[in-house]
């Protein structure tokens, strides 16, 4: 029995992963600015990568329609480090957009997470706008995710956003005004990635509280063992310098989990596929380098 339960989960997961490759997309990219009008015309600079026919700038959309995923930057980093997770995203048929504002040494947390809601609200909007480069090509599903910083403010956004249908926080960090506060008042499903041996955001003091406060129906904890707190992003960036000993999992294995997992949450979240729940759930037994904490309630009808 035990022999067979674990051919099944292999098959589950072999399956899974042959699906996503079989999606692959180019990556296009463009420029954008969105201007909230109810906070004094605030300008929401943002850099969307998305499903394309041809790699580049202002090429055109790949065919068919896609949920997107607003994200949010670790502090003083910028899109170009999450370089992995926009390839890994992308080619499997998302939208991402880069909010990239709060870049500096001084940001304002409540401000990121207003412009991530505000960017989760509105940008569907593209999807009737004659002209708009992804008329006709978005879904009305969306996420928010944010790294560090921005993975505190998913939480602040989360608190404020009409529209957003599930989160995603890699080592998200407490914030001013306080992520951990507000997750108590975020009920869409959420997902946080902490690494064990993170050295710029405690998981005692950072990750655990925030999901333990999380108020959602449906929210998992993910363990990386050994993963750190930089390792969702490529070398080269700021981050490096809060871990420069750092000798724990490598950054290969760490962003091949949490594409991986990403892959699998917003297939469940923003597509409805089940079989990307299995994986979800199993995921632990098809490698050794996680411990997952799955806290989801069951409605069951009444006859």
């Amino acid at each position: 029995q035990i022999h067979f339960t674990m051919k099944l989960i292999l098959l589950t997961f072999s399956l899974f992963v042959a699906g996503r490759l079989c999606a692959q997309f180019e990556v296009g990219h463009v420029s954008a600015t969105y201007i909230d009008p109810t906070r004094s015309d605030r300008s929401i600079a943002c850099e969307v990568y998305y499903p394309s026919t041809a790699a580049g700038d202002a090429t055109p959309v790949a065919e068919g329609t896609f949920p997107f995923i607003a994200f949010g930057h670790g502090f003083v980093m910028d899109y170009t480090a999450y370089q992995n997770i926009t390839d890994a995203l992308v080619a499997a048929g998302y939208v991402m957009i880069y909010v990239e504002t709060e870049g500096g040494f001084a940001p304002a947390h409540a401000d990121f997470g207003l412009d991530l809601a505000y960017v989760a609200d509105h940008f569907f909007e593209e999807n009737a706008t004659a002209g708009s480069l992804f008329q006709s090509h978005l879904i009305d599903r969306c996420a928010i995710m944010g790294h560090s910083m921005g993975g505190g403010a998913t939480w602040l956004a989360a608190n404020t956003s009409e529209s957003v249908d599930c989160i995603a926080g890699l080592a998200p960090a407490e914030t001013n005004p306080s992520a951990i506060a507000a997750a108590s008042n975020v009920t869409v499903p959420a997902i946080v990635l902490s690494g064990s041996s993170d050295a710029v955001t405690a998981p005692a003091d950072n990750h655990t509280p925030i999901f333990e406060s999380t108020a959602s129906a449906c929210k998992y904890f993910v363990n990386i063992i050994e993963g750190s707190h930089c390792g969702y992003a490529n070398s080269g960036s700021l981050c490096d310098f809060g871990e420069l000993f750092f000798a724990g999992l490598s950054r290969e294995e760490q962003q091949q989990i949490t594409h991986e997992l990403l892959l699998a949450w917003f297939d469940v979240y923003l597509r409805d596929n089940a079989a990307s729940n299995e994986v979800l759930q199993l995921y632990d037994e098809m490698q050794g380098n996680t411990e997952t904490t799955i806290e989801c309630v069951v409605s069951v009808a009444q006859s």
